[in-house]
């Protein structure tokens, strides 16, 4: 984990060394609109103008307003991700993503974990593919 981030009002978002961005979201918090909106402006500005693979922790949410999962879901919020990997850590959290995921059906790839090991390992998938579409490696320290 890098010591730069960003932390919004519900979470801490950040640029990992392997080229994942990571957000987790605040303890006990309740998600509006302008929540969402805030933190997809965080990733993006972690995301450089390229897409990046997005690892999300929810650990102690309390909820997700419907305005905000449908933003969360958009072309617009989804712009600069080329997957998505969500965190869950409770019974309250796994509900809360697999009704996203069935639901509101991001455009992109998403896929739901309880270990963040098997989340990476996933998302890394992306990373090669942006690299092999961009000749792009510095994200990748195995290739050191």
């Amino acid at each position: 984990m890098t010591t730069d981030s960003i932390t919004t009002r519900t979470a801490r978002v950040w640029l990992r060394a392997d080229g994942v961005i990571q957000l987790v979201t605040l303890p006990g918090i309740q998600e509006g609109l302008e929540d969402a909106k805030e933190n997809i402006a965080a990733i993006a500005g972690f995301a450089s103008e390229k897409k990046r693979p997005v690892l999300v922790g929810i650990p102690g949410i309390k909820g997700i307003d419907r305005e905000a999962r449908i933003y969360y879901s958009s072309q617009e919020a989804t712009r600069m991700m080329n997957a998505l990997a969500l965190l869950v850590d409770s019974p309250v959290s796994r509900v809360l993503a697999n009704f996203f995921i069935g639901l509101y059906k991001p455009p992109v790839p998403t896929k739901l974990f309880t270990s963040e090991e098997e989340a990476v390992a996933w998302l890394k998938n992306f990373i090669e593919l942006t690299e092999r579409e961009t000749g792009e490696s510095r994200w990748r320290e195995d290739k050191k």
